[in-house]
């Protein structure tokens, strides 16, 4: 169900709870043009946003930015809970209007991604996503003020949080890994190979492979395909180019090859995710 908001653009807020008793691993990078928070409740993750790596532990709050790429895979095969809030910023316009002096955001600035809260603001930040869990597919009048107002709270509590205590530091991606993802970006509209990647850096095909596996949790193609699938978004939001010209600039071999996996990491067409930003 997160997948389908994740990239669904006509949700302007969405919250979810689950607890999984085993190991998974997100299928792909994403990204999305609202602002995520995600609560870790039990066991441990890693994310992996941009460019950075983070180990996730009970009672971490992590924070993404809109169009900010990233990914969660387990550490361990221990079961994990977690709460996942998405909401965008014309959801909260009349808070702006009306408590003009607050920065609701203020939390999302820098470069945050990820906050450990003591235990008191633990959980009291636990509680709020609980009660807007429970709001979830409510419509009345006084059930979307009082999501409003718990999102409110929560973001007030998380600006204190991000200025009292400090900020979880990124762990050390692998210097090979980084050097092949910065190729990849540079070099994605042209025909890549996992042989003919692993040639530019003179290592092997099974090296680099590896490599991958270990340190992104997933293939060097899944991650060539996602770097692929997020331009070709961009262009299906911002330009009237043809799905072949969008597939061939970025990157596909064939317009059919681009629609299957454009539909498989969004879970819709391109022709309809084109429709739902027109």
């Amino acid at each position: 169900m997160v997948r389908e908001v994740v990239f669904a653009p006509h949700y302007d807020f969405f919250v979810s709870w689950t607890r999984r008793l085993r190991r998974h691993n997100m299928s792909s990078f994403h990204l999305h043009h609202k602002y995520e928070i995600y609560y870790q409740c039990e066991g441990t993750r890693r994310f992996y946003i941009d460019d950075s790596v983070y180990n996730i532990s009970p009672g971490g709050i992590v924070l993404i930015r809109p169009n900010e790429v990233h990914k969660s895979v387990n550490i361990d095969d221990n079961p994990h809970e977690r709460y996942v809030l998405n909401f965008s910023e014309q959801y909260l316009q009349r808070l702006f209007e009306t408590f003009e002096g607050i920065d609701f955001l203020a939390c999302f600035h820098g470069r945050i991604h990820v906050l450990n809260a003591p235990p008191q603001q633990h959980t009291r930040i636990g509680y709020l996503m609980k009660q807007l869990w429970e709001l979830e597919g409510k419509k009345s009048p006084e059930d979307e003020a009082l999501r409003k107002m718990r999102l409110a709270e929560m973001l007030i509590l998380l600006k204190e949080i991000a200025q009292e205590y400090q900020p979880q530091t990124p762990s050390q991606l692998n210097k090979t890994v980084e050097q092949v993802q910065t190729y990849i970006h540079k070099h994605y509209t042209q025909p890549l190979t996992l042989s003919g990647i692993a040639a530019e850096f003179f290592i092997s095909p099974t090296y680099l492979s590896r490599l991958f596996k270990k340190h992104l949790s997933l293939s060097l193609i899944e991650y060539l395909n996602s770097v692929r699938i997020t331009a070709a978004r961009k262009m299906l939001e911002q330009t009237d180019k043809k799905i072949s010209v969008i597939a061939e600039e970025s990157g596909f071999s064939t317009t059919a090859h681009f629609s299957r996996l454009f539909k498989e990491y969004t879970g819709l067409p391109p022709q309809k995710y084109r429709k739902f930003y027109q």
